[in-house]
């Protein structure tokens, strides 16, 4: 199926479609035989840490679930995942990637230059202040996300097939 007849299936698609006894089954199926495939479970929880890292909390459910149904990923899975960044998780995440660009890029923001607009508070300042701060965000960002996704997919792809190596030992046992 391309992509084509996915966005016509989506135009099709009506609301009241969701309450429909049918529709809920095949779609429980779906989501069940998704759970069943190593890669595409693996490929569901990249996704959800793609989404989880790049977004901003609070959009992410909004860029999530089309993206899981564009790629016919389970969007439950993907969905967990991007509770990656959470408001328990994210000062962390946040921190780490400002802290990863700011190594990478040498934009070292002094203390003094912190302590100086808390005491003089200046538009001019929190402009020079906050394009270094983004830069360094935005850098790490990239490099954090472009090595927990594919990270992700693998851990998970090798965790799914090990598992079922070992049903198949216990089984035959």
């Amino acid at each position: 199926m391309n992509i084509y007849s996915k966005l016509k299936e989506l135009r099709e698609f009506k609301l009241s479609d969701l309450f429909v006894k049918e529709k809920i089954k095949k779609f429980i199926n779906y989501e069940k035989e998704l759970a069943h495939n190593p890669h595409k479970l693996a490929l569901s929880v990249a996704l959800g840490i793609f989404v989880g890292l790049t977004i901003p909390m609070g959009f992410q459910t909004i860029v999530a679930i089309p993206l899981a149904l564009l790629l016919r990923v389970n969007i439950l899975v993907v969905y967990l995942a991007t509770l990656i960044t959470n408001p328990f998780t994210a000062i962390f995440i946040y921190a780490s990637m400002f802290k990863i660009g700011e190594s990478i890029t040498g934009n070292y923001i002094p203390v003094e230059l912190i302590e100086n607009l808390l005491n003089n508070f200046s538009i001019k300042q929190i402009s020079q202040l906050g394009k270094t701060a983004l830069e360094n965000f935005l850098v790490g960002m990239t490099i954090l996300t472009f090595i927990l996704t594919p990270l992700s997919y693998y851990l998970v792809l090798l965790y799914v097939n090990r598992r079922k190596i070992l049903k198949k030992k216990n089984k035959n046992y």
